[in-house]
């Protein structure tokens, strides 16, 4: 009785690992096509890279760099409002909250006594 008992608990310990590894397997498959497909990738960007360092007349990038730039700066500006704003709300959530408080505490003194039956 107590081998099958451990026949048992083997069985279930196999399959709850065969199902961990089954599953770990076809994350490693996935893992491998994208590695692959990255390596793609980048012998493509190589390539286009040898062509463009064999091209004989350098390519003007100060439009795109001045584009970049403009862009950074814009994000700079979203990030300095995002921070504003997010300030400001919670100064507005610390005021609610006070003022709630204060509301609470009103409504509580104003309530009268009971009245003793």
């Amino acid at each position: 009785m107590a081998s099958h008992t451990v026949l048992e608990a083997a069985d279930l310990t196999l399959m709850s690992l065969s199902s961990a590894i089954a599953t770990l397997d076809a994350h490693t498959v996935l893992t491998r096509n994208s590695q692959s497909e990255l390596t793609k990738s980048i012998e493509e960007l190589s390539e286009f890279l040898r062509v463009l360092s064999d091209h004989r007349e350098p390519f003007d990038i100060s439009s795109s760099v001045r584009k970049l730039n403009d862009c950074q700066r814009r994000v700079g500006d979203v990030s300095s409002r995002l921070i504003a704003v997010t300030d400001r709300l919670g100064t507005l959530q610390r005021e609610i909250a006070r003022e709630t408080h204060q509301h609470k505490i009103l409504i509580k003194q104003q309530l009268p006594d009971k009245p003793e039956q």
